[in-house]
Parts: C-alpha cells; sequence; structure tokens
C-alpha cells in the first residue's frame, strides 16, 4: 500500500478510472491507507456515481454513503418511503456532494423543506423529479 499512497492524485485518478463503486470499496477496507487513496481519488479523479436509495437502505447507510460517495455523485435516485430519520440522512447525502449533484430523482413525498435545502446544496442541479 505504500507505493499507491505516494502517487499523485491525477495518476490515481487515471489507474481507478474504469473502477466501480465495489472496487473502491475493497480498496478502501483494506488499511487505512487505502481509505485515504480511495478519498484522494473520488475527490481528484473525476469519478461519477449514480446512487439508487430503495427500502432497504437505512438512514446510517445513507449517511456513510454520502461520506465515501458523495463527492462523486452526480446523480441521486430514491425509490421507498422516507421517515424523519432517512429525511436527515438524505440531506446529509445531498450535502456531502459539494453542489455536484446534477439529477435528484425522489419517487416519494419529501416535505417541502426538505426539497429546497437539498436544492439550495446543489447549484448544479439541472433535472429534479
Amino acid at each position: 500500500m505504500g507505493v499507491a499512497a505516494s502517487l499523485p492524485d491525477d495518476v490515481l485518478g487515471s489507474v481507478l478510472i474504469k473502477s466501480e463503486k465495489r472496487d473502491f470499496l475493497s480498496l478502501r477496507a483494506a488499511s487505512i491507507v487505502g481509505r485515504d487513496v480511495v478519498q484522494r481519488a473520488i475527490i481528484h479523479g473525476g469519478h461519477r456515481f449514480k446512487e439508487v436509495f430503495d427500502k432497504e437502505v437505512t438512514a446510517r447507510a445513507i449517511e456513510a454513503r454520502g461520506r465515501v460517495f458523495g463527492p462523486c455523485c452526480h446523480s441521486l435516485h430514491v425509490y421507498h418511503q422516507l421517515s424523519a430519520e432517512r429525511i436527515d440522512a438524505l440531506r446529509s447525502f445531498v450535502a456531502s456532494t459539494g453542489g455536484g449533484l446534477r439529477r435528484l430523482s425522489l419517487h416519494t413525498a419529501v416535505p417541502s423543506e426538505a426539497l429546497v435545502e437539498m436544492c439550495h446544496a446543489s447549484p448544479n442541479l439541472i433535472s429534479i423529479y
């Protein structure tokens, strides 16, 4: 892991450009250095992922995915009823995108104040459904 940790961010991005989320998660789980390598690659590598949340996803999982993949999420789809706890987690996820979210697809009811907050946190949003 020592060699990978010392690679410049643009090289890491090039190496991991074809990687999928599970590859990032595997490398991240390998060690603390792996976690840092993945975080740098996600932030600086130009990766774009779509997140889909269905009824099995917990609020804790939504927040965790936001911490790991938020900076590279461009499209978010929610397909289940949202409890107050899940709405707060969704707000946190959207905030973790750093304004990079471009598509927001909510197939469930969301309070208007939460929707406004998510839209405000997403200045690059081009599609909302």
